[in-house]
């Protein structure tokens, strides 16, 4: 091997990895940007993806992780674990899945499941019609309860509005960061923001190789092909890869 071939393969070898990979499905174009691709073991990764609209009709940003959440990290690990909207996939060398593990980032409770509430005003009115219908108490109960949780959920899609994109319009992931204790955790780096999300759920506990790639996922089930539109799609980005080193 001659000098210069020595150098150009030193240089290709010790040259950074990409950060970012883009797909794109119809309408919907996503693009997936790390914001290191070279950690320790034990260090979390941090993420961001961003949605772009290629059509001229509006698109509606639904998912938790454009639009905010009370707890985003509960949001991404709903998904994570469905693998249904917007979510992503890790594999290591060998191509296989690295499933995303249990980590406690709170619970989000509507009002209603909170405390329970004495009857008065409006809702005791309510309660008194439902019961001079013929309902029992218990059926106006459950049916006070179904409204309280229908309201809580009305109130918070009004405090997390759904992000609507006009064409070539594009949103990113809202940044969210896992708290710690940095006596137990002495990885723990700052919090990067500018739309970067920690995915505390892939621990890398093992060094080694492994790829990642961002996932939209809202293609129908069959019970809801009918309400199919031209965002009824899944979009995958192309692998990032990244390593993981003691």
């Amino acid at each position: 091997m001659n000098i210069t071939r020595f150098v150009l393969l030193a240089l290709l070898l010790l040259a950074p990895h990409a950060h970012s990979a883009e797909g794109r499905n119809g309408p919907v174009g996503l693009e997936l940007t790390l914001f290191k691709t070279r950690l320790k073991v034990g260090e979390r990764l941090f993420v961001k993806t961003t949605l772009r609209n290629f059509s001229k009709e509006p698109m509606l940003a639904t998912d938790w992780i454009y639009r905010g959440a009370d707890n985003l990290g509960d949001e991404w690990d709903k998904q994570l674990n469905s693998e249904s909207g917007s979510t992503i996939e890790v594999q290591d060398s060998r191509g296989r899945r690295v499933k995303p593990k249990f980590f406690d980032v709170g619970v989000r409770y509507n009002d209603y499941e909170q405390s329970v509430k004495p009857l008065e005003g409006a809702d005791l009115d309510l309660y008194n019609v439902w019961i001079a219908s013929g309902l029992t108490p218990k059926q106006a109960a459950d049916r006070l309860t179904e409204q309280w949780r229908w309201d809580a959920e009305r109130k918070y899609d009004a405090k997390h509005p759904v992000v609507r994109l006009k064409q070539g319009q594009s949103v990113s992931s809202l940044s969210w960061c896992a708290e710690r204790d940095p006596k137990l955790s002495p990885l723990a780096v700052t919090c990067p923001g500018k739309g970067f999300v920690e995915l505390p759920f892939f621990p890398f506990v093992r060094p080694g190789r492994y790829r990642i790639r961002a996932v939209y996922n809202h293609a129908p089930t069959k019970e809801y092909l009918k309400w199919a539109d031209e965002w009824s799609v899944r979009v995958a980005t192309d692998w990032v890869a990244f390593e993981v080193r003691k």
